[in-house]
């Protein structure tokens, strides 16, 4: 099912491989695939994710310097959806980090990624703090 909170997308039935065995209810409606935006938007995070374990610690510092930057000049919605990215990018990261027993390096980076879940925690968008609670929850893993 495609789930939306604030008219963003939240997943679909691409995503759920066990769709194909649930009978749907009567008058359900099938949900149609993420768009290909959204789903353009879904494999740069998981890149991002490849990607930022493999620069170097100053890099990463920069990025997320950037990334504090880019969210510091939206303001509304548009700055939700950008959070929202950001932190499933750093999700992403911090899952690749910890399935290969990485580590983050400098403590300025870890305080970064801090800086960024913890804004994510304050937002009014359940999907947003559901998103940040997680990258919380994959930082203690690093």
């Amino acid at each position: 099912q495609v789930f939306l909170v604030n008219n963003t997308v939240g997943g679909s039935l691409e995503f759920d491989p066990f769709a194909i065995y649930e009978k749907a209810a009567h008058g359900d409606l099938v949900p149609k695939p993420l768009s290909p935006t959204s789903s353009i938007v879904s494999a740069a995070t998981h890149l991002f994710g490849v990607i930022f374990s493999q620069v170097t610690e100053t890099q990463r510092l920069h990025v997320l310097e950037q990334l504090l930057a880019s969210i510091k000049q939206t303001k509304g919605s548009r700055q939700q959806i950008i959070q929202q990215n950001i932190i499933s990018a750093i999700c992403s990261a911090l899952k690749h980090l910890a399935s290969h027993k990485g580590n983050l390096g400098y403590e300025e980076i870890q305080s970064c990624i801090l800086s960024l879940i913890l804004s994510a925690l304050e937002s009014s968008s359940p999907l947003l703090r559901c998103s940040a609670a997680e990258a919380l929850a994959r930082l203690t893993q690093v």
